[in-house]
């Protein structure tokens, strides 16, 4: 095993965590990095005493050559040629966190990436990454964060080059014994078609189902999501919630107060940006800015406000027919890398309600992480669709997913959790996530055919022994981890979970690895 480790901020110590892992229990001898933010995160890597990288690549080289000649023409024709253009074009302009300083209207007074530096920035990384693999006897990558266009490009060369992209999706499981469980997923490779023979097995078997009818059955007696720690759903706040704008105040209050300090220095960081590209595309130069922070914090407030104080929500399920629908954070791979096309949810929104019978209606939930980051302007656009209600951002998703008709989804858990309730779920995104797969999922590929997909949820039955046939599957290919890996702070050894969950997910890598190099089950890789 010779990875390419993606490294991400905090995950980067994490990260290397497991190469040491890996390469203590003799599963890799060659290790390289790819530093996704060229900021601290850099050195590092480079100044690790016990651990070496054989080499480290990263981003900061790209920002410096946007500005230095135009996109070359001939070059876009031959990396669509190669690579094909069903998601290249919808990713490029539609991608606006190239970096969070630069591109996020959030911070305060930065220049924009127009769309040719945005596509410009894609063939650097194409580029890059093409002599990244040309260079080096890689045979892997290894990301556990895989958000962002640099993502995209490394994925995009690595399918060509069938190599395998190595992450650990939640399984969405909760384990008796106390641990979550997840998968190693082997992306690019087999999309999550190694599930298959073990899900269709317990299709044509039911007497195998076990814990399968038992994950079904403890999730609809439980008040609330058995994933309400990942996603949001669980007891709703009460609906006003003014210790948000309390903690909001006082955070503003805070900032304003360093900002005196603070305003000289950043004012003269402001000019050295505008003059200087190499300092305006450096990310590390705005982290810790002051003004910008206020500017920020004020915004939130603003909106914050107005999203509870002004808005009107439907706190409990309406009566008759009604179709629900979360929105997702952004941006996040679950829109940009999954579903490129639908990443405008204010457009996705207004279809779906164009597409809706007439004795439906549609409830959207807001996403809680967006609504201090959403402009006014679209909650706005939102209340004045017809045929669309809100629901409040805190409300008990579980109580909405019961007593709707059916479940509308871009990629989200969301539908998930609707079919196992015995709804069914029309997916509006690709299909890479293994419960796209299940009878109560339907994928509507154009809008066309979006209208006859809610009007025939009314006339739905709800398969159990199918339902129960895809979680034994789940439980079947995955593992448990007792820690949360991705959130719970485990990145420190210090930490009594940490080096069992290190070692946990070395050993599966290592596995899933060694699986792919032989015959095995549903491997299109093998």
């Amino acid at each position: 095993m010779r990875p390419l480790i993606v490294c991400r901020s905090d995950k980067t110590k994490y990260l290397v965590h497991i190469a040491r892992a890996l390469k203590k229990m003799g599963a890799a001898d060659k290790f390289y990095a790819y530093v996704a933010y060229y900021d601290q995160w850099d050195q590092y890597v480079r100044n690790l005493d016990d651990f070496r990288f054989e080499k480290i690549f990263g981003t900061a080289e790209i920002f410096k050559a946007i500005d230095e000649k135009p996109v070359d023409s001939a070059e876009l024709k031959r990396i669509e040629t190669t690579y094909g253009a069903d998601m290249l074009w919808g990713l490029i302009l539609t991608e606006r966190w190239l970096v969070a300083s630069a591109a996020q209207p959030l911070y305060a007074f930065i220049p924009f990436y127009s769309k040719e530096q945005k596509l410009q920035y894609f063939v650097r990384l194409i580029q890059q990454a093409e002599k990244i693999f040309d260079d080096t006897d890689i045979d892997c990558i290894i990301d556990f964060a895989q958000i962002g266009l640099f993502r995209i490009a490394l994925e995009v060369v690595a399918k060509y080059r069938n190599l395998p992209y190595y992450h650990t999706d939640n399984a969405l499981l909760r384990d008796p014994a106390g641990g979550d469980r997840h998968f190693i997923s082997r992306r690019l490779n087999e999309n999550y078609n190694f599930m298959d023979p073990d899900y269709h097995k317990c299709k044509n078997n039911p007497s195998v189902i076990r814990e399968g009818r038992d994950y079904l059955d403890r999730f609809r007696n439980s008040s609330g999501s058995v994933y309400s720690l990942w996603y949001g759903s669980g007891p709703g706040a009460s609906l006003f919630s003014p210790e948000i704008l309390k903690k909001k105040v006082k955070e503003t209050a805070v900032a304003l107060g360093r900002a005196a300090k603070g305003l000289v220095r950043d004012i003269k960081l402001f000019k050295q940006a505008l003059s200087n590209t190499e300092t305006r595309y450096n990310f590390a130069l705005y982290k810790g800015n002051t003004l910008s922070k206020v500017v920020r914090y004020v915004q939130e407030l603003y909106r914050l406000g107005y999203a509870r104080l002004l808005c009107r929500y439907e706190t409990t399920p309406p009566e008759g027919h009604y179709a629900f629908m979360t929105l997702h954070y952004q941006p996040e791979a679950s829109t940009a890398l999954m579903a490129p096309f639908e990443v405008n949810q204010l457009a996705v929104i207004e279809n779906i309600a164009k597409a809706l019978p007439l004795d439906f209606k549609l409830l959207v939930k807001m996403n809680k992480m967006m609504v201090r980051r959403d402009p006014v302007a679209f909650i706005r656009h939102l209340q004045k669709i017809p045929n669309v209600y809100l629901v409040d951002h805190y409300a008990n998703t579980r109580h909405f997913l019961e007593k709707c008709t059916c479940v509308v989804a871009i990629t989200g858990t969301s539908a998930l959790e609707g079919a196992l309730l015995g709804k069914p779920a029309i997916l509006l995104g690709d299909r890479t996530m293994p419960w796209h797969r299940i009878s109560a999922v339907t994928h509507v590929k154009n809008w066309h055919d979006l209208h006859g997909a809610i009007s025939a949820s009314k006339n739905y039955t709800c398969d159990d022994d199918d339902l129960s046939a895809y979680l034994q599957a789940v439980h079947d290919n995955s593992f448990t981890l007792k820690n949360n890996y991705a959130w719970s702070g485990i990145f420190n050894p210090a930490d009594p979970a940490c080096d069992e969950a290190v070692n946990t997910v070395a050993r599966e890598l290592a596995k899933t690895h060694e699986l792919l190099k032989q015959p095995a089950k549903g491997s299109k890789a093998a």
